[in-house]
C-alpha cells in the first residue's frame, strides 16, 4: 500500500480516467517545459561605430583632458595623462557586442605603445580580451590605430584600456576617440 501523503488522485468526472501523481507533495514543485529558443541578442553588424550615448568613462587624467573625452564622439577632444602609463575604464549603458576596438590617439614623441584591453560582463571578473603594440608618430597629430582584435568576441558591459609607452620614457598616454566594431 502506498503512503497516502505521497499520492494524489484527482477524478474530475466518473467517465474520465483519473489522473495520478506519485511522489512527495511539495509546494516547491517545478514545471518542466520544452526548452525555449536561445534568447541571446543577435550579433549586430560589425561596422565601426562610436561608443553609445550615455557611455561613462573613468580614470586619472591631466588638466582638463578628462576620460569622458574619449567617448564623446568628437575626435578633436582627448583623454590625456602626463604619464607613460594610463588606464581608462569604459562603462556602457547596456551590453555591447565587441569584435574589435579601434581608436584615434596622439602623443608628443614617436613611441611604441602597448594596449591591453580588459573586458567584463555583468557579474563576472574582468579578463584580458585583447593586447597589441602599435607605433604612434609624435607631434600630437591624431593617428588612427589599427583595430585590436577582441577574443572572445561577445557582449561586454565594461572595458578597460591600458596604454603604456614601452620604449620612450616621456611619451604620454592619450586617446582621442574610441570606436567599437
Amino acid at each position: 500500500m502506498k503512503n497516502p501523503l505521497n499520492t494524489t488522485r484527482i477524478n474530475f468526472d466518473q467517465q474520465q480516467p483519473s489522473l495520478n501523481f506519485s511522489g512527495p507533495i511539495s509546494n516547491t514543485e517545478t514545471l518542466t517545459t520544452a526548452p525555449l529558443q536561445s534568447q541571446a541578442p543577435l550579433q549586430p553588424p560589425l561596422t565601426k561605430r562610436y561608443c553609445p550615448i550615455n557611455t561613462e568613462a573613468y580614470g586619472y587624467y591631466t588638466g582638463s583632458y578628462k576620460p569622458d573625452y574619449a567617448v564623446d564622439r568628437q575626435e578633436t577632444s582627448q583623454w590625456f595623462i602626463a604619464s607613460t602609463r594610463g588606464e581608462i575604464l569604459i562603462s556602457f549603458p547596456s551590453s555591447e557586442y565587441i569584435n574589435s576596438i579601434e581608436f584615434t590617439a596622439s602623443t608628443g614623441l614617436d613611441a611604441n605603445f602597448e594596449y591591453t584591453i580588459e573586458g567584463n560582463k555583468l557579474g563576472e571578473l574582468p579578463k584580458i580580451i585583447g593586447k597589441a603594440t602599435r607605433f604612434i608618430r609624435g607631434g600630437w597629430a591624431r593617428v588612427e590605430i589599427e583595430p585590436i582584435v577582441i577574443a572572445p568576441t561577445g557582449w561586454y558591459d565594461q572595458i578597460k584600456i591600458i596604454c603604456e609607452s614601452i620604449n620612450v620614457p616621456n611619451a604620454y598616454a592619450s586617446i582621442n576617440e574610441i570606436y567599437l566594431q
